[in-house]
């Protein structure tokens, strides 16, 4: 797990919060996103994706550890491009509890083996065609998401995560939700100033730290940074002034 464990400390350093296997659940309920990379370099040798998965078979969303954000998938590259759109659906999958060892066709307790058309089954499953291009998503419904309108499978199941919309109108953040806030604490060091800053809101965010200046000095910009919210992120800057701290969309 190299390239995903690197991959993860890089996104922790950039302020995307990511989930560690030694976290609390009341340590997990603060992440509220996972995370897609599309990464551009050397990956493992023959796999198109990589991905952070809970073994948690517990059926309430309140408690599963699969049902908390901070998870990553990554997609590697693949010639000249990437893996496929199956390739970020099955790593997206991954993250959001798929499959459970003990599920009727698990065979690795990651993957199923009875469908090479399903999303999830390995290479060498059987086909079982004619299916859409893109493929099944639980061929049967009986490995990691329930029929729908029908019982309950008895374990966890991505029907019931918090990160699938019922429909597409649930993906569009409120505007009290969308907009952009930024909460900081400052604490003055022996080598300049301690700063936690925390982002909350949707979409990309530019936070901007500058010196608050001297008389006849102008202000000076000591850290730009790109997060996407909600994020939090902890560093120390130089200013003879306590430093100032902006947000704005970016």
């Amino acid at each position: 797990t190299g390239t995903l464990d690197a991959v993860a400390r890089a996104l922790d350093a950039d302020g995307m919060t990511t989930a560690k296997t030694s976290d609390t659940l009341e340590a997990l309920r603060q992440n509220t996103r996972n995370y897609v990379v599309w990464l551009d370099a050397p990956g493992p040798k023959d796999a198109c994706g990589q991905a952070t998965m809970e073994p948690d078979t517990d059926r309430n969303p309140d408690t599963n550890r699969s049902n908390f954000g901070g998870k990553v998938a990554i997609v590697f590259r693949q010639r000249s491009g990437f893996c496929n759109s199956t390739a970020v659906r099955h790593e997206i999958a991954h993250t959001l509890g798929a499959l459970r060892e003990g599920a009727p066709n698990a065979i690795d307790g990651a993957h199923c083996g009875d469908a090479y058309e399903d999303t999830m089954c390995v290479g060498d499953a059987p086909r079982v065609g004619p299916t859409p291009f893109e493929g099944s998503f639980d061929y049967g419904n009986d490995d990691y998401r329930s029929p729908p309108g029908g019982p309950p499978l008895g374990w966890w199941t991505v029907d019931q995560s918090r990160f699938l919309c019922a429909d597409v109108a649930c993906n569009v953040p409120s505007p009290a939700e969308a907009r952009l806030r930024l909460r900081t604490s400052v604490v003055r060091r022996a080598d300049g100033w301690a700063l936690d800053a925390r982002v909350t809101g949707a979409g990309r965010a530019l936070l901007t730290i500058s010196c608050r200046p001297r008389r006849g000095e102008t202000v000076r910009t000591v850290r730009r940074r790109r997060v996407s919210p909600p994020s939090r992120l902890r560093m120390r800057v130089r200013c003879f002034l306590q430093p100032r701290s902006v947000v704005r969309p970016g």
